[in-house]
């Protein structure tokens, strides 16, 4: 995967990374480095974001900021009117304390700062955690394609019911075929539901043109869930699913989660 991506790579190129594993940053420089590129000091941070999307955007987020900081550092410099007003441009120091013109206009014209700007933004993102709260019980759209944005999302509920127990919880997945492999689809959810009690409906795809693959397996899908013992049902669509979560989640503070 490292390759396919470094392949990318020409002289004068610059690279940001915001992977956690050392091994695959060392690697990763080396490429960049015999193929001429720029080589930027991997993210270590995570955005100030509102909980829980720090831990769960976070790093994303400050790998954002770092684009647009390398962009108006190297691309954007010589036109200064661009960035007077960037979130991510320095302002000027200050010596001593600011005249009462200078405070009336600070008051009048707040600058806006980085974390200012990740919390008006942070649940903004459709499809990636969006939490609709307004809706009794609570319900979650996310669409995770593989297994480390499926485990994602469970964080992302462990830190919810953390926050405030989830009084009864429902997944309601569904999903391409190969893009979610069954086996550890079913072991991931044993392991979420050991500390937090619910259920799963899976259900099939609607057939839709120009798709390679189809709908998952549902039969598939149960045998793994039956052998690893998960509550779950199955649906043949997803309104018979989604019915099927309302009558299963009473409490005003249960919680429905479509994904896949």
């Amino acid at each position: 995967v490292i390759k396919d991506y470094v392949s990318l790579v020409r002289k004068g190129t610059h690279v940001v990374c915001a992977d956690q594993n050392k091994n695959n940053l060392k690697n990763m420089s080396n490429f960049v480095e015999k193929a001429g590129g720029h080589w930027a000091m991997p993210i270590r941070k995570l955005a100030p974001l509102a909980y829980p999307f720090e831990q769960l955007h976070g790093r994303c987020a400050a790998l954002a900021e770092r684009i647009v900081s390398i962009y108006i550092n190297s691309f954007a410099k010589p036109d200064s009117e661009n960035i007077a007003d960037s979130l991510v441009a320095k302002q000027k120091g200050q010596r001593g304390r600011p005249t009462l013109e200078a405070k009336r206009q600070m008051e009048l014209n707040p600058k806006k700062t980085i974390a200012h700007f990740w919390k008006d933004i942070t649940n903004e993102l459709d499809g990636r955690f969006q939490i609709l709260s307004k809706e009794k019980p609570t319900i979650i759209l996310d669409n995770p394609t593989n297994e480390d944005a499926f485990e994602n999302f469970l964080l992302g509920l462990r830190l919810m019911h953390y926050q405030r127990p989830i009084k009864g919880i429902v997944l309601l997945v569904a999903c391409e075929q190969n893009s979610m492999d069954a086996e550890s689809f079913s072991r991931q959810l044993r392991s979420f539901f050991k500390r937090i009690a619910g259920t799963v409906i899976i259900c099939s795809l609607p057939k839709k043109a120009g798709w390679a693959d189809g709908s998952w397996d549902i039969e598939k899908v149960s045998n793994e869930l039956k052998a690893v013992k998960i509550k779950f049902s199955a649906a043949k669509n997803f309104k018979e699913a989604f019915d099927n979560a309302k009558k299963l989640v009473t409490d005003r503070n249960g919680l429905i989660a479509i994904i896949g």
